[in-house]
């Protein structure tokens, strides 16, 4: 079997949607914001084995789920047809749900907060045992503080392939909350998509204190933007969360230049890494957001029966994940 090696985790499909005439789009990255690049969706949004798996006979499988995801990428251009046409999706409402879903869960926003936050729960686990007397003593001269300090953990990529489900059931119920709109942008400026696209937060925080994907589950209010092309996007807002048509969304026009670059601005900051456009005039606004992207915060607690992690999204800087050793592709 021909084993694949390169792993979208951005449908190409998706961005065709926001090329130019030439079928490229331009890349920008917030490490590097004034020196974007144009290029073909094929060739941005992947990495090398991304979905690859143990197979239960040894050795890995690269191909179940790049084939799988695949599977879902091929009915946009028929959900992107009847949207650029403006037809009633009907059951094709369904499909683009699941393939917004597919875009939060195995981005590597979200595979890199699963990682962390196993990773922090075995420094836990290290620090209980601590507590307990039941580790080792450690080498003369150092102290388990340093050791706990210095301690370096990798995790298995694995685990966070095997989260993406139990993440889809979180997105899910955010998605029955809400009621949704397509927005046709109607303005001088067009929507811009990130590496990291489907958008949801708290809106009674204002702007600048907005924190990625921390809802109060006693309120529930919810704003969730997914840029579906250049000209469209999905808005869902859970004040429309009781209209009977809910989850069949009606088509408006927005000439609303401020909600269209709020919306830009959001998509900058949700991003991960990488920005898509089909314009190259964006380096000011990435470099304004660019220094942080939604990471997982984690606070260590000691509790009178031992210790936990409280973990929350935040706007932050993104560190280098320790490289895991233990699978070869």
């Amino acid at each position: 079997m021909n084993q694949k090696k390169k792993h979208h985790y951005l449908a190409q499909t998706y961005l065709k949607g926001f090329c130019n005439p030439d079928g490229k789009v331009c890349v920008y990255l917030k490490d590097r914001p004034k020196n974007p690049w144009w290029a073909e969706p094929d060739t941005v949004a992947f990495e090398n084995y991304y979905y690859s798996q143990p197979a239960p006979n040894g050795g890995h499988d690269n191909n179940l789920l790049e084939d799988f995801f695949s599977s879902l990428e091929n009915l946009w251009p028929d959900i992107l047809s009847k949207i650029q046409s403006k037809e009633p999706l009907g059951e094709h409402f369904k499909n683009l749900l699941s393939f917004i879903i597919m875009h939060r869960v195995r981005v590597p926003t979200a595979r890199d907060a699963v990682e962390t936050a196993l990773a922090e729960a075995v420094r836990m686990t290290a620090r209980l045992l601590n507590d307990r007397g039941e580790l080792p003593a450690p080498p003369k001269g150092i102290t388990f503080g340093y050791l706990d300090e210095h301690l370096v953990v990798s995790i298995d990529p694995h685990r966070s392939i095997l989260a993406m489900a139990d993440l889809a059931k979180g997105v899910g119920k955010i998605i029955n909350a809400i009621g949704f709109e397509i927005l046709e942008n109607r303005t001088s400026e067009e929507f811009i998509t990130t590496d990291n696209p489907v958008i949801y937060f708290d809106p009674i925080a204002s702007l600048a204190l907005i924190e990625p994907y921390n809802i109060s589950r006693e309120r529930m209010d919810i704003e969730f933007m997914f840029p579906i092309a250049s000209r469209f996007l999905l808005w869902g807002h859970s004040i429309m969360k009781t209209r009977p048509d809910r989850h069949a969304p009606k088509y408006q026009e927005t000439r609303d230049l401020e909600f269209v670059r709020r919306t830009n601005s959001l998509a900058v900051r949700f991003a991960n890494r990488s920005i898509f456009s089909n314009e190259d005039r964006h380096q000011d606004l990435v470099e304004r957001y660019g220094k942080r992207s939604p990471v997982l915060s984690t606070t260590h607690l000691q509790t009178s029966t031992g210790r936990g992690i409280h973990t929350k999204h935040v706007f932050g800087i993104r560190k280098p994940k320790p490289k895991w050793k233990g699978r070869e592709s």
